[in-house]
């Protein structure tokens, strides 16, 4: 009878611990949209050099926008579950580099801070 009380306690523990492990690690996921975003970003601007509408130049500052916006992402979710905020900060900036792309042939690139 003791051994059962103890095992259904240990049984449950580890059901209590594996469930928070779960969850824990569904939340620290990258977010699918943004990684989505990062994606197509990359593509834009791996086609907008193929085709020469972006120069290497504006490739250069546009692709270095978007590892920043991708560093600044991870240095969020390593300190933790990324914020409402903190997301909508990434995809403000997500925002902005995906225009300079879209502004290719105006030459109206420039780093985000």
């Amino acid at each position: 009878m003791k051994k059962r009380v103890i095992l259904a306690a240990v049984a449950m523990a580890m059901a209590i611990a594996l469930s928070a492990v779960g969850s824990y690690a569904a939340d620290t996921t990258h977010d699918p949209n943004i990684q989505k975003r990062f994606e197509k970003q990359q593509m834009r601007i791996d086609e907008g050099v193929r085709t020469g509408k972006l120069t290497k130049d504006e490739a250069a500052l546009v692709q270095d926008n978007l590892d920043r916006i991708k560093a600044d992402e991870a240095q969020l979710k390593a300190a933790g579950k990324l914020t409402p905020k903190e997301k909508n900060r990434i995809e403000h900036k997500l925002d902005l580099n995906s225009k300079m792309i879209m502004k290719q042939k105006r030459n109206a690139i420039k780093h985000i801070e």
